[in-house]
């Protein structure tokens, strides 16, 4: 192997390196902020609140152990295996996930799930991740009394998970680099442009679609997933 080669394949690795540390600063953060917050309550609660915060705090927990794996999972280029997944139930632990961070906005998350809606082909924490990722923005742009919906259902055959803000929505040319890695819109110290650069990565392990469709009151994300064939 020529010096030159070996260079570039150094250069490669170090790139990977960079975008997997700072993807997993990205997503390490909100559920730090959560465990943050739900010890703070926890310590101050009274009337018997401890063990319902420390149940919180427990949660958040799991899930943060469940994206470092994932993480790892993602830089070792491992796809996993893909599995029949309930597409109802991503939304409700999303949720579980960020109620706080919402109330904390003053934003309410709306749930409406289609209990009709089959099996979808993907990974159970991956949609969750890429779910946490799209709530999270979705929160972020909205204001104090305003809505996000995260629904279920089936759209031009595939099983469809949807998050709607009635934020300002995206600008033509915001959206043509939507989905870069490092691209963000938020201010210093408030994103690092990596959460839908992650969310699409991941949706493709699922042999799922993210897109942005231009029908919503803000924003309108839906993540496409194939039914569950067998």
């Amino acid at each position: 192997m020529s010096e030159d080669i070996k260079n570039n394949l150094r250069a490669s690795r170090l790139s990977e390196l960079g975008l997997m540390t700072a993807t997993l600063t990205h997503e390490l953060r909100q559920p730090l902020f959560a465990i943050r917050s739900l010890a703070q309550l926890a310590l101050a609660a009274e009337n018997g609140d401890e063990k319902r915060h420390l149940s919180s705090l427990l949660a958040q927990t799991e899930a943060l152990e469940r994206i470092v794996e994932a993480v790892g999972a993602y830089a070792r280029e491992d796809t996993g295996v893909l599995t029949p997944v309930d597409p109802n139930g991503p939304p409700q632990a999303c949720v579980n996930l960020l109620a706080h961070r919402a109330k904390q906005k003053g934003v309410e998350l709306v749930v409406e799930v289609d209990k009709t809606v089959p099996f979808a082909t993907g990974e159970p924490t991956a949609l969750l991740q890429i779910l946490v990722n799209l709530v999270q923005n979705a929160i972020d742009a909205s204001e104090r009394g305003q809505r996000v919906w995260i629904r279920t259902g089936r759209h031009d055959g595939d099983v469809v998970m949807e998050v709607e803000d009635e934020g300002p929505g995206i600008p033509d040319e915001v959206q043509e680099r939507l989905f870069d890695p490092f691209f963000t819109t938020k201010g210093p110290n408030q994103g690092t442009g990596l959460g839908l650069y992650l969310a699409r990565e991941l949706t493709s392990r699922c042999r799922g679609e993210l897109s942005l469709c231009p029908d919503g009151k803000g924003a309108l994300f839906r993540l496409s997933l194939r039914p569950w064939m067998g």
